[in-house]
């Protein structure tokens, strides 16, 4: 009982290991993204109220 027990502990760690490097990743991944497709735009789309760059850079930490 007690191997068992020790052996869903690790099995536990590392799963939650595992997929909080995934996550990590993921939301690299797509904070990149975002960071790319905003550094393509047209110079004239920064003129706008909804694309300054305090919104920005909340959008990418909030919405990634």
């Amino acid at each position: 009982m007690f191997c068992l027990s020790v052996g869903a502990f690790f099995f536990t760690f590392n799963q939650i290991l595992v997929f909080g490097a995934i996550g990590e990743n993921v939301t690299l991944k797509m904070r990149m993204d975002l960071y790319v497709s905003i550094l393509a735009k047209n110079i004239g789309w920064f003129d706008h109220k909804d694309h300054t760059p305090g919104v920005l850079s909340s959008t990418m930490a909030t919405e990634a």
